[in-house]
């Protein structure tokens, strides 16, 4: 575990404990380290500057019901970056829905 300012399902910042699980979770293994369990997948909404612009995004991370640990795998990071990215575009007009 460690702390991070952007890592995956964090929303607003740093001193948030986060884990990102790759391979074991990537293969459909669910479950919190810390032995509690499967866990959750969440969806949030977050508004961030990016480039200088105030954008809205969407994204989902995975979070123990038991413990609190949120984390997320490589596949959900890469969809919360394009998420973001596509977001900026769209907001400085390139991209269009």
């Amino acid at each position: 575990m460690k702390k991070c300012c952007n890592g995956p399902g964090l929303r607003n910042g740093c001193n948030r404990n986060v884990t990102v699980l790759g391979l074991k979770m990537q293969a459909g293994i669910r479950d919190c380290p810390n032995s509690h369990g499967a866990m959750e997948l969440k969806r949030f909404t977050d508004t961030k500057s990016f480039r200088g612009e105030e954008i809205i995004f969407a994204g989902e991370y995975y979070v123990c019901p038991v413990c609190g640990l949120e984390a997320g795998t490589i596949e959900l990071t890469m969809a919360i970056q394009r998420a973001t990215y596509h977001a900026y575009l769209r907001k400085i007009g390139v991209l269009q829905d």
